[in-house]
């Protein structure tokens, strides 16, 4: 546990695959789902677009930002999260930084579970509304990383179709049961 007048020797690093567990553990601490393959999945679509904030002292992983070059133009930023006894000590605010460093100056779209998400980056971070809603379907062939699925045991990566999808969302809905219901 970590007392809020307790500094916090920290560096801000990219995610590495052997860090999987341990982000999964921060997203649970502030309440978000958990996929269990979601950071593999990332790491094949952009290998450098997941950060974690790490302790100096005991290599305890603290915060996890992920943003994800999708086109030249447009990028995903996502899972913005800090472990809640370490909240306060500026690390979402380096990791913040640095994930922006890899983004550029993309268009971001956000993925939040949070109400006042918008408000939060339009004042916080000068972000601007552009529209209500847009759909970004990623189409073309399949093209895995043998390295990394060689280090998933039991994957194997297949394009989802008319004939799998089903699965896919019972699979999802199995390994998530604290999200809505997905009729």
């Amino acid at each position: 546990m970590c007392d809020k007048n307790t500094n916090v020797n920290y560096i801000v690093r990219e995610m590495k695959l052997s860090d999987c567990r341990e982000v999964q553990e921060i997203w649970e601490s502030v309440g978000f789902p958990t996929h269990k393959h979601q950071p593999e999945v990332v790491m094949n679509i952009d290998p450098n677009a997941q950060y974690v904030a790490q302790d100096i002292d005991t290599g305890k992983l603290l915060g996890y930002l992920c943003g994800v070059n999708v086109a030249e133009d447009l990028a995903n930023l996502g899972s913005y999260c800090v472990r809640p006894e370490y909240q306060g000590k500026g690390i979402g605010k380096a990791l913040w930084a640095k994930i922006i460093e890899h983004l550029g100056d993309r268009n971001l779209g956000l993925v939040s579970s949070e109400q006042n998400t918008f408000e939060f980056y339009r004042d916080v971070h000068n972000f601007r509304y552009i529209s209500d809603r847009s759909l970004i379907v990623m189409a073309g062939p399949l093209t895995p990383n043998p390295q990394l699925i060689d280090n998933i045991d039991g994957i194997s990566l297949v394009t989802i179709d008319g004939n799998n999808v089903r699965d896919v969302i019972e699979y999802d809905f199995v390994q998530s049961p604290n999200l809505a219901s997905h009729e």
